[in-house]
């Protein structure tokens, strides 16, 4: 691994401190989960609109376990 300090970090601590107190996904966006699937909203990052997706649980769980951290 290569790693470089790029300051004091201030700035990644106020992101995540942000980013983790929120959450991934709040529980009023799960609109509907079932034993095969997940409906969820969330907003578009590029029109700022609110879409729906549904996934297989599986599926929604390996999407929601990409922003834990290591």
């Amino acid at each position: 691994m290569d790693c470089k300090q790029v300051g004091s970090g201030d700035k990644a601590f106020v992101y995540l401190g942000r980013y983790l107190f929120k959450g991934v996904i709040q529980e009023n966006d799960i609109l509907n989960c079932n034993n095969a699937s997940v409906t969820f909203r969330y907003k578009d990052s590029k029109t700022k609109h609110y879409k729906t997706r549904t996934l297989p649980g599986a599926d929604f769980i390996r999407l929601i376990l990409q922003h834990v951290l290591p």
